[in-house]
C-alpha cells in the first residue's frame, strides 16, 4: 500500500481523501491541520490512523510514503522543500507557488533528489486529455493558430489572500491547457520568446487581481487568449483552432468526469462530437496514476500529465500575466 500523509483539512484535502480510499493500492496513513476538532472530524471521516497538529511531524512520520499538500498557494514551497528533505514523494495542490523564486527552489530540490513529485493539475490525468493529445498530434485541425480558454468561478470570499487571487487560484487552469496544446502542437522550444499583454482588476476586499484577461503571442504567430475571475460563475470555456477546423470542449476540460464531449468544426461547418468516458474523475485518475508511477519506480509521470519542468513553465507564463497586469493598472 501506498501510505498518504494530508496536509490540511480543506475541501480540496477531503476531496483528494475519497480518492485515495478509492484506490485499492492506497491508504491514508496521517493528516495535519490547524484545529483539532476539525482534525478529528476529518480523522474520523477518512479513517485515519495518525493525527498531527503540525505539518512537520507529519513529514517526519515513517510510516508516510507521500506527502499531499493542500494547503494555500504561498505555502507550497516550503512543505514542498519540507516533504523533499524528508524523502518524502510529493503531490501539491496547484498552483507550484506564487512567484518564479519559490519555483525555482522547487525545481532544484527536486532535481537534487530521489523522490517523485508532481503538481495537482488533476484534470490533466483523465483519459479526456489523452484524446485532446491524440486529435492534436493527428493533425485533425490541423496547424493550431489560436487557443481561447475562459474560467471563472464565484470563489473570493473562500481563497486565502495570500494566495495572489485569480491568476494563481484558477488562472492556472486554462494556462496549463495552453501550455499542453501548445507544447504538443509545437514542441517544447515553442514558449521561447513569447510576449504577454495583461489587464486586469484588483479586489477592494484583499488587493489581489481578481479578474484577469491575457493575450500570449508566440514568435511563430500563434495566439493565446485567456480570461478568468473569481467574482462571478461558474463557467468554462476552451477552444482550439487550426488551420483546417476547430477543437471545442462542450463540457469542462477542467472537471472531467465520466462522461465528456469534445467538439470538430470543420472549415466547411461539418461537426462531430467525440465522446470520452472515464472510470471516475480527474482526482481518481490522479491517485492512480502517482501510485503505479511510483510503484514503477518512477519520479514523474508523462504527458498529459504535468512534469516537473511543465509546471515550472506555467508558473513562468502566470508570473509574467501577473506582471503585465501590476504594470498596466500602474499606468492607468
Amino acid at each position: 500500500m501506498l501510505r498518504w500523509g494530508i496536509l490540511g483539512t480543506s475541501f480540496i484535502s477531503e476531496t483528494v481523501a475519497k480518492a485515495i480510499l478509492a484506490d485499492p493500492g492506497s491508504s491514508i496513513q496521517a493528516v495535519a491541520g490547524r484545529r483539532q476538532s476539525v482534525i478529528d472530524t476529518f480523522a474520523e471521516e477518512f479513517a485515519v490512523p495518525n493525527k498531527y497538529n503540525s505539518y512537520e511531524e507529519l513529514i517526519q512520520d515513517p510510516q508516510v510514503d507521500i506527502v499531499y499538500i493542500g494547503l494555500p498557494n504561498h505555502l507550497h514551497h516550503t512543505y514542498i522543500l519540507e516533504s523533499v528533505s524528508a524523502n518524502k514523494h510529493v503531490l501539491c495542490e496547484k498552483s507550484l507557488s506564487i512567484d518564479l523564486e519559490k519555483s525555482q527552489l522547487i525545481v532544484d530540490a527536486v532535481t537534487d533528489s530521489e523522490v517523485f513529485f508532481i503538481e495537482g493539475l488533476m484534470y490533466l490525468h483523465h483519459p479526456l486529455m489523452t484524446k485532446l493529445v491524440e486529435v492534436l498530434q493527428d493533425n485533425i485541425i490541423g496547424d493550431v493558430r489560436t487557443v481561447s480558454g475562459q474560467y471563472y468561478a464565484d470563489i473570493a470570499e473562500f481563497v486565502n489572500p495570500d494566495s495572489k487571487g485569480a491568476i494563481y487560484n484558477l488562472g492556472c487552469y486554462p494556462v496549463s491547457l495552453l501550455h499542453l496544446v501548445l507544447q504538443t502542437s509545437y514542441g517544447s522550444e515553442v514558449f521561447d520568446g513569447l510576449e504577454i499583454t495583461g489587464f486586469g482588476s484588483l479586489s477592494e476586499k484583499d488587493g489581489n487581481i481578481c479578474e484577469a484577461s491575457m493575450q500570449l503571442r508566440l514568435p511563430n504567430g500563434v495566439v493565446g487568449l485567456i480570461h478568468t475571475a473569481e467574482t462571478f460563475g461558474m463557467f468554462s470555456e476552451f477552444v482550439v483552432i487550426g488551420e483546417k477546423g476547430s477543437l471545442r470542449f462542450v463540457t469542462n476540460p477542467w472537471l472531467p468526469g465520466e462522461l465528456n464531449t469534445l467538439e470538430l468544426t470543420s472549415v466547411d461547418g461539418e461537426r462531430q462530437q467525440i465522446e470520452v468516458t472515464g472510470d471516475g474523475d480527474a482526482f481518481y485518475y490522479q491517485i492512480k496514476n502517482i501510485r503505479q508511477a511510483i510503484e514503477q519506480g518512477r519520479r514523474y509521470i508523462d504527458r498529459p500529465a504535468a512534469r516537473l519542468q511543465d509546471s515550472f513553465e506555467v508558473m513562468s507564463i502566470l508570473s509574467k500575466w501577473e506582471a503585465s497586469i501590476v504594470d498596466y493598472l500602474e499606468a492607468n
